[in-house]
């Protein structure tokens, strides 16, 4: 018996569906698209890219989409901007502990775990870094467990200066690339601020 028009078509594009669908649960705790913005406005357009990034990546390699509070506000100038950016972020470098000094990384806040935010990682356990260069140059020793976040606006961030060392379990990935806007985007290098670590 001959199949109805279009039934190989629809056979294929459910498939499709079904197995990107695989994917994107599957690949959600590997890698997160967040959208880094400062308020609601934008969620609509930041999840449709989120979907259509993830969908058309998501079916080669398996990249998970997340529309989240990545990074928000001015603490992260020059590196990304007060919004709008949409960064990709690696939870497998948290998982296997592939970060280093000089990351940035999306962390769940001390304060309220149902916020994410953004820092650079200037120190690891047991490092020895400068707790505010811009007020003194006394120091602190990260205890075991724990890293040193701190904002690459200095004049304009919440981060370890303030909170102290945030405890690792709190970390949830690794910015590893921003997509947009398009004429940022590019792999996130990591650097140091060389007059805070010693």
């Amino acid at each position: 018996m001959a199949s109805p028009p279009g039934a190989a078509a629809w056979s294929l594009f459910r498939s499709t569906a079904l197995a990107t669908a695989w994917f994107l649960a599957l690949a959600e705790h590997v890698f997160d698209i967040t959208v880094v913005r400062d308020s609601s406005s934008g969620i609509g357009i930041g999840i449709g890219i989120g979907i259509g990034i993830g969908i058309g990546i998501g079916i080669g390699i398996g990249i998970g989409i997340g529309i989240g509070n990545g990074c928000s506000g001015p603490s992260m100038l020059p590196t990304f901007n007060v919004e709008g950016d949409v960064v990709v972020t690696s939870h497998l470098a948290v998982t296997f502990g592939d970060i280093e000094v000089g990351d940035i990384v999306v962390f769940k806040s001390p304060s309220d775990p149902k916020m994410r935010m953004c820092k650079r990682l200037l120190g690891l356990p047991g490092d020895v870094v400068m707790v505010d260069p811009t007020v003194s140059s006394s120091v602190i020793r990260i205890p075991p467990g724990h890293v040193w976040l701190q904002g690459d606006n200095l004049a304009n961030s919440t981060d370890s200066r303030s909170m102290g060392p945030v405890p690792m379990g709190l970390l949830v990935g690794k910015i590893v690339f921003k997509l947009l806007p398009f004429g940022e985007a590019g792999f996130v290098n990591a650097h140091t601020l060389d007059h805070n670590v010693l």
